[in-house]
């Protein structure tokens, strides 16, 4: 009994050594296989310092054995229990990163592709076959899955969608962005004009819309438009204030490119309809130079407005909006820019 309880440390103790070295020397890994085969009371941290003491401890020829032909020191059986958790913990670890980091649910490709890819590089041809036996056909695969699972307390399932920053957080930043429009409020001798602008992506061409349709006996109607018109956008530039008396002074903007905007368009858009200003530019995306264009015709529209009101104008953190040259264009037109914080308006109850 004592010989055999001798011989099960001694397998053991290079099982852990084995984990340790082909792990790529972390400790934390050969650790908790130690703790998992043992059954201790030690802490995790403890478990690691006695891996590493292990590692010292032992031989050069030792280790260099278990580097170049691990199979002369440990039996087959063994020797794949110790490989196969290595490559099980790696892969566990990647599964929880997805999930709680990335937001990804791996699917069934996913696991087998990456599983792959946890098996020690070192290991001689013959036991990394051997690893890979089990991701051979379609049945191994979904069998080594399913105890995967089952073993580290996995399962199918989808991931619940949830806003990617708590609700308290959220309220503390709408609290501190209305804190920050007050003082501007409380600090200003002017009238305060506050003014919101934000971009809206629209559809050039609407399809599929839902109407009337009357039965033709000789051809079928259809709505004729090119794969290219359905597939642009054009960007809206809009903006709204509080004040209804300043409100047509305001401009909207249609951004489009050459393509959606020829220059006839241009020119009809500012006949039938004043109040929209067309640009034609070489992409439909707003920019930091589209940006100072903006402000500028903001600037011409209100006029003397600049001098009466004092103006805030309220922007999302969008990267075409912060840039030091619109930070400077607005300070030197009298203009406050106030930015949203992220996700503030994603939930209603942060307001």
């Amino acid at each position: 009994m004592q010989e055999r309880t001798q011989r099960r440390a001694r397998v053991l103790r290079l099982q852990t050594l084995l984990v340790y070295i082909y792990s790529g020397h972390q400790s934390d890994v050969a650790a908790r296989f130690w703790v998992s085969h043992t059954g201790t009371s030690l802490s995790l941290g403890e478990a690691a310092a006695h891996v590493e003491w292990l590692y010292i401890s032992a031989s050069v020829d030792e280790k260099v054995e278990m580097m170049l032909n691990p199979r002369c020191s440990l039996g087959l059986r063994p020797l794949m229990v110790a490989l196969r958790f290595i490559v099980e913990l790696q892969l566990l670890s990647w599964v929880q990163f997805q999930n709680y980091e990335c937001g990804v649910a791996p699917s069934r490709k996913m696991l087998l592709d990456h599983a792959q890819s946890c098996v020690p590089k070192d290991l001689p041809p013959s036991l990394t076959a051997r690893l890979l036996r089990p991701f051979k056909t379609a049945r191994s695969q979904r069998k080594a899955l399913a105890a995967f699972r089952m073993k580290h307390r996995c399962k199918l399932g989808k991931l619940r969608s949830e806003a990617p920053i708590p609700l308290a957080e959220k309220q503390d930043k709408a609290l501190a962005f209305y804190q920050w429009c007050n003082y501007w409020q409380a600090n200003t001798e002017r009238e305060p004009l506050l003014i919101n602008m934000d971009e809206s992506s629209l559809a050039f061409h609407w399809s599929g819309l839902a109407g009337t349709v009357a039965e033709a006996a000789v051809s079928v109607a259809t709505d004729k438009a090119k794969l290219s018109s359905r597939r642009a956008r054009v960007t809206y530039l809009c903006c709204i204030t509080h004040d209804s008396t300043v409100q047509p002074l305001l401009p909207q903007v249609l951004l489009g490119n050459s393509r959606s905007f020829p220059l006839e368009f241009v020119k009809q858009a500012a006949e039938v309809e004043p109040g929209i200003t067309v640009w034609r530019e070489k992409s439909a995306w707003n920019s930091h130079r589209l940006m100072r264009k903006f402000l500028r015709l903001l600037c011409a529209r209100l006029g003397d407005l600049l001098k009466t009101r004092s103006v805030g104008l309220l922007l999302d953190f969008a990267p075409c909006h912060v840039h030091d040259s619109i930070f400077e264009l607005a300070r030197s037109a009298g203009l406050r820019l106030l930015f949203v914080p992220p996700w503030h308006d994603a939930t209603p109850a942060a307001l």
